[in-house]
């Protein structure tokens, strides 16, 4: 399994986690994905990755937790968009290490929130919580 496995893997295993503990009516997607995304949904992007030593085998991947609602005439989105995000937040304080680690491929090492991200678009609320994983690379079997 190459270095281009590794935020794969993380991202997989966060949506799978992710699907099993969030109880919320938002769709749940994986950012590298072709398949269209329908609002209100929680994407999980997996991104950047860095060796952080050559030769060991852990990584840092900065990953996106992107929180989108859709404003609708007919309700007040705010409360909705605010719980889910909570939500997101609070699951992403627990131990992750059995959830990154149901693949035996990676072994998580750490995670912490870098920062907060808020915006509207035009019929859109948006929140992007991002946060650093640092993950080992586990051999094959």
């Amino acid at each position: 399994m190459g270095m281009v496995h590794v935020p794969n893997i993380l991202e997989k295993s966060l949506v799978e986690h992710f699907k099993s503990s969030l109880s919320t009516s938002y769709n749940i997607y994986r950012g590298f994905s072709a398949s269209e995304y329908s609002t209100p949904c929680v994407i999980v992007a997996a991104g950047r990755t860095t060796e952080l030593e050559p030769h060991v085998n852990v990584f840092a991947v900065q990953v996106a937790v992107m929180v989108l609602t859709t404003i609708d005439e007919d309700s007040e989105p705010l409360e909705s968009h605010d719980e889910t995000t909570q939500a997101v937040y609070d699951l992403l304080r627990d131990d992750l290490t059995p959830a990154v680690g149901t693949t035996g491929q990676l072994h998580l090492a750490g995670h912490f929130l870098e920062s907060m991200e808020q915006g509207r678009e035009e019929r859109l609320l948006t929140t992007a919580l991002n946060y650093t994983f640092h993950v080992e690379r586990l051999p094959l079997a």
